[in-house]
């Protein structure tokens, strides 16, 4: 009896071929901050803790924008009439 590997249908390449390359083994070029995303960065356990800071964070910020939205929706919106000319003011003195 062949082996699924090397049963090909129709002369095509072999089934499990995808299946290699949807482990990881070719991730070149890839890069996730200032380091390049490796096959031995992603086996280390550091990245996940890493990673999954990154998505703390970002639910963090994601749920501080819905919170801005939601307190402007029930309290409103104040604006200061000299903000404005403060910035301005501030943005031409350090020129």
């Amino acid at each position: 009896m062949p082996s699924p590997r090397s049963a090909a249908p129709h002369g095509d390449e072999p089934e499990d071929e995808h299946a290699h390359e949807a482990h990881g083994a070719s991730v070149e070029g890839a890069r996730v901050g200032s380091f390049a995303l490796t096959l031995d960065v992603l086996r280390d356990e550091r990245f996940a803790t890493y990673a999954a800071a990154l998505q703390a964070l970002a639910g963090i910020l994601r749920d501080a924008d819905a919170l801005e939205r939601e307190v402007k929706r029930l309290v409103g919106e104040s604006r200061f009439p000299g903000y404005a000319a403060l910035r301005e003011r501030e943005r031409l003195r350090g020129l």
